[in-house]
Parts: structure tokens; sequence; C-alpha cells
């Protein structure tokens, strides 16, 4: 709750009074005591320690505790939106694919659209520019199925960078053009 308010000195605080029980946690109470750490860590722009609790939160999904699938698949997201911001594109690509196999088979749709413009971004990073564009055009799709503007915003921007490295001048224009309607 605090980390969804912003309210980090106050996650702070509690989370000193939490880690002083840290080493009673049964296993399944350690995975989310790592989760949120590394999710707070994340929302101050502490990538690498937010990593590292994260990777920590995963080694307690291979031990196969029961978690609803789509706790896996947060997981995995979130490890691969950290991995994005270290510039480790090659483990986002691998991340939000096992994120993506998971939203796709319970049609979460507007997750799904989040994991291709996370590949797509990823892609261009490897200049992989016809996977970029292919997976920012099924963003787009499902933006338009559930009618998201700002997601379609999002998409549009995205394209447009996209279509500016690739030197599509007048694309690039048209594209920025849609982000901004």
């Amino acid at each position: 709750y605090l980390l969804t308010e912003r309210e980090f000195a106050e996650a702070d605080s509690k989370l000193e009074k939490i880690n002083l029980y840290k080493d009673i946690f049964e296993e399944k109470m350690t995975y989310y005591y790592e989760k949120f750490v590394g999710l707070h860590h994340y929302l101050q722009s502490k990538y690498s320690t937010a990593l590292l609790h994260l990777k920590g939160a995963e080694r307690f999904l291979t031990k196969h505790l029961p978690f609803e699938k789509w706790e896996e698949a947060d997981l995995y997201y979130s490890i691969a939106l950290t991995l994005s911001q270290l510039r480790k594109a090659a483990l986002v690509i691998q991340y939000t694919h096992f994120a993506l196999n998971i939203y796709q088979s319970r049609y979460d749709l507007m997750r799904c659209a989040e994991c291709q413009i996370l590949l797509g971004i990823n892609y261009l990073r490897c200049e992989e520019h016809t996977r970029s564009e292919e997976s920012y055009l099924l963003a787009r799709k499902i933006a338009e199925q559930l009618n998201d503007k700002s997601l379609l915003g999002m998409i549009y921007h995205n394209m447009g960078y996209l279509s500016s490295i690739t030197k599509k001048y007048e694309q690039a224009i048209d594209r920025y053009n849609e982000a901004l309607e």
C-alpha cells in the first residue's frame, strides 16, 4: 500500500521493522518480502538492488511453491522492467516472454500489450527494428481493442522513436502527432 501511494519514507520505516523478523519467515513469506523490497528499490530508481531482491524472490518460484500463475507472470514482468532499466536487453526479452506466455494464457490483454511495448523497446536496443515494429503493432492492436487512449499514446510515441531511428522522418512525425492525440 505504501509503495502504491509513493510514501517511501514510511515504507522504509516499515521495512526496517519487518526486516527484524525475516529470519523466521516461511518460504512463501520470504518470497513476498523479497518481491516487495525489490519493487521498493525499483520505484526509487535503485535498479541493481531491486534486481537482487527480485531474483531472490524468483528462487522461491523455482522451488515449486504454490503460487498463482498471475503471480509468477507479475514477478517475471517486474524483473524484465528492472533489467530494462539496467539495459540488459537480451535478458529483458527472455523474462518478458516468460511473462507474456502466462498473460496470453490468461487473456490478460492489458499486460500482453505492456509486454509487447517492453519487447519493442528492447528489440530496438538490439537493433532488431523489424521485430521492434512487430511488437509495437501487436501492442497497438490490443490497445485499439481495449480503446485505451493512454496506452495508444505510449505505443505511438515508441513507434515514432523507432521511425526516427530508422530515418523515416515523415512517418516519425506522423507517429508523434498520433501520440499527442
